[in-house]
């Protein structure tokens, strides 16, 4: 009987082999293997987004390229002019406030420097006079056409006249954009 017992150890042992081998491979492989949360590979997509609202200037010669025009020069009193285009290149509308930032080489005293800075919008639907809502931010003076909404891939037309104290001088320069 013992060497019965003796064969079935010896015969469990064979059987077993093949388990433990197959056991030390798994727990070997534990330290190379790993487990992951993700079952594919990654997919990327990529846009470049830009601003929805353009804006050209001109003195009446056609629309500029590079966004800036020369007023030339003009007294204190005196009244400058010039014209404003703004297009919504979006599918949607957008909501936007038009702000305009005055500045002087000699320095801003105080928003009595503009007395008057008139929007009006070729087809009559805008007109206004937005000197009420300057703001002196020390080195330039803000003014604001509060919130606007331009219809989708829509083009929006203005003469801007400009009106300076008579007491002003120096080299003013104005900066428009829209802002949310």
């Amino acid at each position: 009987m013992e060497e019965k017992n003796k064969k079935k150890q010896k015969s469990r042992g064979k059987k077993m082999l093949p388990v433990l081998l197959f056991a030390f491979i798994l727990v070997a492989g534990f330290g190379s293997a790993v487990l992951v949360d993700y079952l594919s590979n990654q997919a990327e997509a990529n846009v470049e987004v830009e601003s929805p609202m353009e804006l050209k200037v001109s003195t009446g010669s056609g629309w500029t390229e590079d966004d800036t025009v020369d007023l030339g020069s003009t007294y204190g009193g005196n009244t400058v002019s010039f014209m404003l285009q703004e297009t919504n290149k979006a599918d949607v509308k957008i909501q936007s406030n038009l702000v305009v930032k005055v500045t002087n080489e000699q320095g801003i005293e105080s928003c009595d420097e503009i007395t008057s800075m008139y929007f009006e919008e070729t087809s009559g639907a805008f007109s206004g006079d937005i000197v009420d809502s300057c703001s002196n931010q020390g080195s330039y003076l803000r003014f604001e056409t509060g919130v606007m909404n331009r219809t989708a891939d829509t083009t929006y037309e203005y003469d801007v006249d400009t009106t300076f104290a008579q007491n002003a001088k120096g080299n003013y320069s104005a900066t428009i954009q829209h802002l949310v």
